[in-house]
């Protein structure tokens, strides 16, 4: 079983939604599907920055600075060998350079690509990517009809919710 897949059969769709925060490199607000894992990096000539997807024309990001993905419920973040670094709510995820261990990561956290560039007066030239995360999934059990049917889509919720409602569901359904 890959990243973004569901055993027994799952189905699954998972949406991370980074919005620009004030003190941020400017960026329109993006809303990524996760079907699949997806690269955040720096703009390049064949990657080009969309509403849809995780590159930013932004400097002080690496091309390959992050992955982002959902399994099993969650989702995730991991650094993968950045130069300057990946935040979580101002918590560097690893040294520069070094690959971290996947971080899950939840509605409402402040992450940070990069770090602000400054010349030697203190203006920045520049600045990293900022955002608020908003994730939204839908969670069915397709396989067993015994078992519960889960939906599971407004922005405000986090993966231990979901974790404990699946757990209890699935308790009662395979209880009852």
């Amino acid at each position: 079983m890959g990243k973004g897949e569901e055993a027994d059969g799952d189905e699954m769709a998972a949406l991370a939604v980074l919005s620009c925060q004030p003190n941020s490199h400017p960026f329109q607000e993006r809303h990524i599907a996760l079907h699949d894992p997806v690269k955040i990096g720096r703009s390049v000539a064949r990657a080009r920055p969309a509403a849809n997807n995780g590159i930013f024309d932004c400097k002080v990001l690496s091309r390959n600075h992050a992955m982002f993905w959902y399994d099993s419920g969650c989702f995730y973040l991991q650094d993968t060998k950045s130069s300057n670094g990946t935040f979580i709510n101002n918590q560097r995820l690893c040294k520069g350079g070094e690959e971290s261990p996947a971080r899950e990561i939840y509605s409402g956290d402040l992450i940070q690509f990069g770090v602000d560039v400054m010349e030697n007066n203190r203006r920045v030239t520049h600045g990293c990517i900022i955002a608020t995360s908003h994730f939204s999934s839908r969670w069915t059990r397709s396989k067993n009809p015994c078992e519960y049917q889960l939906s599971y889509s407004n922005y405000g919720s986090d993966c231990s919710n979901l974790r404990y409602l699946t757990k209890r569901y699935r308790h009662r359904a395979l209880c009852n």
